[in-house]
């Protein structure tokens, strides 16, 4: 067996025993918040959860804790009393106030498509609503794009005071017909919104 030497042994009984060279009596635990810690063990703070500390034979290591970045679809978030890091309670999409599930499929408005994507990020799609046939159109409940509830129709002149029904004739004067398009063209309510008048020939 070999020898060690005197030296080196006081050195090794003084570290296992958690002693310090030069301190009278042998230092193997540590005191903090009211309890005893043994050497190796670990520990946080009362007065500060986030520090951790080791019971060492040189007395206590301690070190701030860091916290870990929360998801960046986290929409909910408790801090619990002894607890350093916030907690992510609930990850999903927050849009206009609602809270919705990842990957769910929501409709907040009747030209709108949305879906919670996995980032946590709402991404919608509007309606692009075509023309309507109509001079009067209005938007109801349940309707994503407007719609003319009496029909297809137009105004006789620029005035806009009249309108008449698509495919119908107005005279405006003795000699002067105007007729509004019966608005089956493919586009031709893009910016029509006038009838088609003519003088009849020889009045």
């Amino acid at each position: 067996m070999p020898l060690v030497p005197l030296e080196r042994l006081s050195l090794a009984l003084l570290l296992a025993m958690g002693t310090r060279p030069g301190l009278a009596g042998p230092v193997s635990t540590c005191d903090a918040n009211g309890s005893l810690y043994f050497l190796g063990e670990w520990y946080s703070l009362d007065s500060d959860p986030c520090i951790q500390c080791e019971c060492t034979a040189e007395g206590p290591a301690c070190a701030r804790m860091d916290c870990a970045a929360l998801p960046p679809a986290c929409i909910h978030v408790s801090h619990y009393p002894g607890d350093c890091c916030p907690r992510c309670e609930r990850v999903g999409c927050e849009h206009r106030g609602q809270v919705y599930e990842l990957g769910q499929h929501f409709q907040p408005s009747e030209c709108e498509q949305c879906t919670c994507d996995l980032d946590g990020i709402a991404r919608c799609l509007v309606a692009d609503c075509a023309p309507p046939p109509c001079v009067n159109p209005i938007y109801e409940k349940g309707h994503c794009c407007p719609i003319c509830k009496e029909g297809p129709n137009c105004y006789v002149d620029g005035s806009q005071h009249n309108i008449i029904p698509a495919g119908e004739s107005f005279w405006i004067s003795p000699c002067i017909r105007c007729r509004c398009h019966d608005g089956q063209d493919a586009g031709y309510w893009e910016g029509n919104c006038l009838a088609k008048c003519e003088q009849l020939a020889g009045c």
